[in-house]
Order: structure tokens, then sequence, then C-alpha cells
């Protein structure tokens, strides 16, 4: 089974690691995309749900197994998708998202899970990306814009690297 949600919309992904300008180029896209009309949802994964919210919390808690993990990512997703994402892509609107499963696969994929099978578990629901924006910047360029990020005065959102 896979995603049959009507699609008006689309789906537009960016992927790097934490630091990479990923919010900055969402932010870029999303005035451009507004300015010529269209309608845009921008959001992000993990999200703040109640699964979402689990897995950032275990980024100060402890980290969870990597089989908890793919059970809260999935979780997550899958109420993302029903609850924001198939909807706007249904009514025509543009969804540009701050990390999606191919960060899933890459990073549970690095601590053991078959990739392909994070793969084909998503796409039984969540949409494929009409297209993915990978940045990717030295480690060390990453660092210190995170650090300049955790030391300026403007409240930010403090995303958690997975």
């Amino acid at each position: 089974m896979s995603f049959t949600g009507e699609r008006k919309g689309r789906l537009i992904v960016f992927e790097g690691i934490d630091g990479t300008g990923k919010s900055t180029h969402i932010g870029h896209l999303r005035k451009y995309l507004e300015e010529k009309g269209l309608e845009v949802v921008q959001s992000f994964e993990p999200t703040r749900g109640r699964w979402g919210r689990m897995l950032r919390d275990s980024a100060v808690t402890g980290r969870l197994s990597v089989e908890e993990e793919v059970a809260l990512f999935l979780k997550d997703r899958r109420e993302h998708v029903k609850m924001l994402i198939a909807p706007a892509l249904a009514r025509g609107a543009w969804v540009l998202l701050d990390r999606y499963y191919l960060s899933m696969m890459a990073y549970q994929g690095a601590r053991g899970i078959d990739p392909e099978v994070i793969r084909a578990a998503n796409e039984e629901f969540a949409p494929v990306p009409d297209a993915v924006v990978w940045l990717d910047i030295p480690v060390s360029v990453a660092l210190e814009r995170i650090c300049l990020l955790y030391t300026s005065p403007s409240p930010r959102d403090r995303s958690v690297s997975r």
C-alpha cells in the first residue's frame, strides 16, 4: 500500500545535518512562492506532537534504542501526514519540510536498520517528495553556525540532532 491521497500541491524536502541552512533556505523559498500567489505550508520533523516530543526529549534524557526511534518516527510522521501534509497537498499547497524520512534512512540506517526497509515502511503512507534539496557543508562550518545560534540573543527553535 502506498500514499493514495489526492495531490494537487507539491512536497519539497530539505535535508542536511544541523547547521547547513535548511531553515534559511526554506524561508527564502517560502517567500518566493508566496510572492507568486501560492499557498505555502512550512513544517519540520520530528514535529512538536506527542511522538516528536518524545524523540526530542530523548536527546536530553538518553538515546532510545534504534527500534524505539524507528517506531516513534513512524508514529510522528503518520500523524504529520494525516493532520498537515496530506490535507495541504490535497488543497494545492506547496509543503516545505525541514527533514523527512530520508533523514531517518540516513540516521537510523547508520544505526543498523536497513534503509530500504525504512523507505518502504514510510512510503506505505507518506507521500514521496516532488523534490529534495540536499544541503552539504563541512561539519566544521556547521558546528560554527550552531555555536553562533546558541550564543546569539535571538530566540530560535533549537532543533535536535538525530
